[in-house]
């Protein structure tokens, strides 16, 4: 009995990829689909109120968080996973992978963000 692997290979290669591939990267939630966002001043609001929601939704990223206090942008650097850690906020602006921000910061310094 004759075996041609070669062609078995490629069969089987091409006729599982499919199966292989989430079905996350083909569905509502894929990659493409999802905004992602930015967040600026990560303070106690930041990190247990707006985080947390944002975290809870499959259609948002958070992909940068931004925040002058050091101790509080590597807190939440390390709690943001995949996040890009920014001290100034207009290099987070700048970024054009970004879709939106979130803004945390106190209304006392939105004057100077302004």
């Amino acid at each position: 009995m004759s075996f041609n692997t070669q062609a078995s290979r490629r069969s089987f290669l091409f006729g599982t990829a499919p199966l292989l591939v989430p079905s996350s990267v083909f569905g509502l939630y894929a990659p493409s689909n999802r905004v992602t966002v930015g967040m600026i001043g990560m303070g106690r609001q930041a990190m247990a109120v707006n985080w947390k929601q944002f975290e809870g939704m499959r259609e948002v990223a958070v992909v940068a968080v931004c925040d002058v206090d050091a101790w509080r942008l590597e807190q939440a650097a390390s709690a943001v996973p995949g996040s890009k850690p920014y001290r100034d906020f207009r290099e987070l602006l700048a970024d054009k992978s970004i879709d939106g921000v979130m803004i945390s910061a106190p209304d006392h310094w939105l004057s100077s963000l302004l």
